[in-house]
């Protein structure tokens, strides 16, 4: 499954050196006992020098002062633009400048992707932020029937959800210029249609 999981692109930004990135699932940024992971996740980025850092699950209390206090180094940051139904957003933090942001949404789960695009020495690069619909697996696990069986329309219902919003997103992908970078939650298994598109 490595192929479909890092799929290079071996065109060069010319003259341009690496660039270091990590996506993060923070999970409304609390340990289990309650305390902020804020400082823990800023302090990650800083040792690791990181230049780009993806986020899902950022719930709404934090702000773009509190990220930018919070992680040294980083000049910009993005939020989607609503809250979803959880209270929980996608951000993305940069050591470059970030412009031009579109936020993909449905019905069933409102900000599903951020796209932004990142000046990164006199080149444009998109990056986008994803978190898929969820697949339920943990909501469902205490069911009493067979897991899969008794759970089978739920999970079902799910990937297709998960299908109209990659369908979506790849849409939007296909549409630019530039070099992208997608990262996320994909709430998926590596080898599956969301991991191929």
């Amino acid at each position: 499954f490595l192929p479909l999981v890092f799929q290079w692109n071996f065109k060069e930004l010319v003259g341009s050196p690496d660039l270091r990135v990590a996506s993060y699932n923070v999970r409304n940024m609390r340990s289990e006992y309650g305390f902020s992971t804020l400082p823990n996740i800023a302090d990650f980025t800083e040792s690791n020098n990181l230049d780009v850092l993806f986020l899902q699950e950022v719930p709404s209390e934090y702000t773009e002062t509190d990220f930018l206090n919070a992680f040294v180094g980083m000049k910009s940051v993005v939020f989607s633009n609503s809250i979803n139904f959880s209270g929980k957003r996608l951000a993305i933090l940069s050591k470059y400048q970030l412009l031009d942001t579109l936020v993909l949404s449905t019905a069933e789960q409102s900000q599903y992707a951020l796209f932004a695009t990142l000046d990164y020495q006199n080149e444009k690069i998109i990056l986008a932020n994803c978190h898929l619909h969820t697949t339920n697996w943990n909501q469902l696990k205490g069911s009493k029937q067979s897991f899969l069986m008794g759970n089978y329309e739920v999970i079902s219902e799910n990937f297709k959800r998960r299908e109209v919003q990659v369908s979506e997103i790849r849409e939007y992908m296909d549409q630019q210029k530039f070099p992208l970078i997608v990262a996320g939650d994909f709430n998926e298994p590596p080898v599956s249609y969301s991991y191929r598109t």
